[in-house]
């Protein structure tokens, strides 16, 4: 069975939606031919269009981001990832938001045989939006085998913090009015933007800032800082949250949907928007040794349901029912 998993054009700094799939496939390709075609942007569609239905695949796997090539290929090849919508429920207003929800949400769905999305909070908000009852395959992500569990000794006088992420959704802004003349140590993964570098500044808070890393890179960053801070006030997931419980570094996290599902056990829960919360339950794993190794363990557990190899089943159960109908 010839797959096809169609993706964005590759964008520097933007790794989410390779880092959703690239783990799987080493599974994918036990049982399928796997092939990757990366899209070239809006100039080229039509050339991309061609392409891709000239490369004749069973399946065609849209994995989002550009969910309209499903309105030009064979309806009964097409899977259809939408990882999230918030970008369409945050961000957009009037025309734009009319036209992303014609183009990126209820068109690809309706040419879509098969769609599929990363957690129950997604599924919640698509059927909202297209107020149609589709039948919506929830699949989570998963973690990366590369990132490997290691012990951390955390000197509660210079915490070393990691956030990844710097869209407006990821609440860059809540932890540095949290760590504010604090001698903590930040790790920003991202873009910084002028205001918040003038508030870190202001703040005289220390701290590195890295962008377009490898995977690698990344890797390292997980092993070398002491608490994850994962603060965003809405997501279709939270990959970094797992990666970090398979990293052993222990995690505080937004107490909300989809962020409270995804970490389980394995991270302390705060208001994303106030401080005070943030602030309070960072130095309770930094002080409190026996509750920060619990939670590094609750971690460890909570992660066994994001293996590569049982998420990629998920999909290759996906790909034989499609299969199965089409042969029929």
């Amino acid at each position: 069975m010839k797959v096809v998993l169609v993706f964005r054009k590759k964008i520097a700094g933007r790794y989410s939606l390779e880092n959703v799939f690239n783990p799987l496939k080493p599974y994918l390709n036990k049982n399928h031919k796997l092939k990757i075609y990366y899209t070239n942007g809006w100039k080229f569609l039509l050339k991309d269009i061609f392409f891709l239905r000239s490369m004749k695949a069973d399946i065609y796997h849209i994995v989002g981001d550009v969910n309209y090539f499903s309105i030009f290929l064979p309806k009964r090849k097409t899977v259809l990832t939408i990882p999230d919508i918030g970008h369409y429920t945050q961000n957009l207003k009037n025309f734009k938001k009319f036209f992303y929800k014609l183009l990126w949400i209820k068109l690809p769905i309706h040419s879509s045989f098969i769609v599929t999305t990363i957690s129950k909070f997604s599924k919640k908000q698509i059927l909202k939006t297209v107020k149609k009852n589709y039948q919506i395959k929830v699949i989570p992500c998963s973690f990366r085998k590369e990132i490997k569990f290691s012990k951390r000794k955390i000197n509660k006088h210079k915490l070393k913090i990691l956030f990844i992420g710097t869209g407006k959704n990821k609440n860059l802004k809540s932890l540095i009015n949290t760590a504010k003349f604090t001698n903590w140590k930040i790790t920003i993964v991202g873009k910084i933007s002028l205001h918040d570098k003038l508030l870190l500044k202001k703040y005289k808070i220390q701290y590195k800032n890295f962008i377009n890393l490898s995977f690698k890179d990344i890797i390292k960053i997980y092993k070398v800082n002491d608490i994850m801070c994962f603060i965003s006030l809405h997501e279709g997931f939270g990959l970094p949250i797992i990666e970090a419980q398979k990293s052993g570094m222990p995690v505080v996290a937004s107490n909300i949907e989809p962020i409270k599902s995804v970490a389980g056990n394995g991270a302390l829960l705060v208001n994303p928007l106030k401080t005070r919360d943030i602030k309070k339950n960072i130095l309770k794993i930094a002080n409190n040794v026996n509750y920060r190794n619990q939670l590094v363990i609750n971690g460890v557990k909570n992660i066994r349901r994001y293996q590569p190899s049982i998420i990629a089943n998920q999909y290759n159960n996906i790909y034989k029912k499609l299969m199965k109908y089409y042969d029929s």
